[in-house]
């Protein structure tokens, strides 16, 4: 990514991308997409099962990165999609700790 707003320290706030800035923005923003769509594969397995909370988990997490992940901001990027990396481990570590846990 390009440094830029102070990232690192002392990088003057970008003007002007470069070609592989971009690329590398969009990518990070393309791979949180199949995150998402496990989220809502398993929102499907929750509903079938009943459970309407974890049905309902999995939703929320999936637009959140759904949003956060392709919100127009090129300034923001690196803030939203750490924000996003950190939803989807903790979704994931929750799912499969209430997984384990279920009954068989």
């Amino acid at each position: 990514a390009d440094p830029s707003d102070g990232f690192p320290p002392g990088a003057p706030p970008i003007t002007d991308p470069t070609w592989h800035g971009t690329a590398h923005n969009i990518a990070a923003a393309l791979a949180t997409d199949p995150a998402a769509i496990g989220c809502l594969v398993l929102a499907r397995r929750f509903s079938v099962d009943r459970d309407r909370r974890w049905a309902g988990i999995s939703v929320v997490t999936a637009v959140t990165v759904l949003v956060l992940g392709w919100w127009p901001d090129a300034h923001s990027i690196s803030v939203r999609l750490a924000g996003v990396v950190a939803l989807l481990l903790a979704y994931i570590s929750a799912t499969a700790f209430r997984l384990c846990r279920a009954p068989q």
